[in-house]
């Protein structure tokens, strides 16, 4: 089995090595939401769940599948995807080292073709309880609090915020609809006892797409595929 380094490792590694060395005011933005963690917390029940649950175990192996693969690579491939990439590195954020950083946390080659260090190796009752209390540990009303703050100091800030409310859902909600795999990954996550549909609503609440409605095609996901 591959070398698997622990995701909040990889956290860390992107805090203290990656944004670092990049000190634009955007990345400083970044960098003051990942600060928020409680590393030690997400560390210590990450490394639980990778050495002692055969659900966590069990989904890391599928993340190295072909299958996925044709997930992952085709979900990096779409022009909305792409466009964010490129609009974060012009801006001095390493969009794709967080991405090779989790490709080789979970098996799949980098997008950049590069090299990564892998970190250390490290699994508990089930995929859903893992995501449930991981969830229960991130930072949300922080997280929401300097969002706002954000919003109304930082102008890069904005300048991503306003782009990611532009950005292309019809094409995510397309490749969904074409991709047997990508389908088949969301059944996968639902066999494992996870609310799919539920992210929506996290992902509709935290994140900075246009809550009215106005954005053209939200994605939705179907139950029945």
């Amino acid at each position: 089995m591959m070398k698997l380094s622990f995701l909040v490792l990889v956290i860390i590694y992107i805090s203290q090595n990656v944004l670092t060395e990049h000190s634009t005011r955007l990345s400083r933005d970044i960098e003051d939401f990942v600060n928020l963690l409680d590393l030690a917390q997400i560390t210590r029940l990450t490394n639980s769940y990778y050495l002692n649950d055969n659900d966590f175990q069990s989904m890391l192996e599928y993340l190295q599948s072909i299958e996925f693969s044709a997930v992952w690579n085709g979900f990096f491939n779409l022009t909305m995807i792409r466009e964010v990439g490129l609009y974060l590195s012009h801006e001095g954020v390493p969009f794709y080292d967080y991405v090779d950083l989790v490709a080789n946390f979970i098996g799949q080659p980098p997008l950049n073709r590069r090299v990564v260090q892998h970190l250390q190796k490290t699994k508990y009752r089930g995929v859903k309880t893992y995501v449930e209390e991981m969830f229960a540990v991130l930072p949300w009303r922080e997280w929401h609090r300097l969002y706002d703050i954000k919003q109304a100091n930082s102008v890069p800030f904005r300048a991503l915020v306003n782009k990611l409310r532009r950005i292309n859902y019809v094409e995510l909600k397309q490749f969904y609809e074409d991709s047997k795999d990508f389908r088949s990954f969301v059944q996968i996550l639902r066999s494992y006892g996870l609310d799919v549909d539920s992210f929506s609503q996290y992902l509709r609440k935290y994140l900075p797409w246009d809550h009215t409605g106005k954005t053209a095609g939200r994605f939705e996901i179907e139950r029945n595929v």
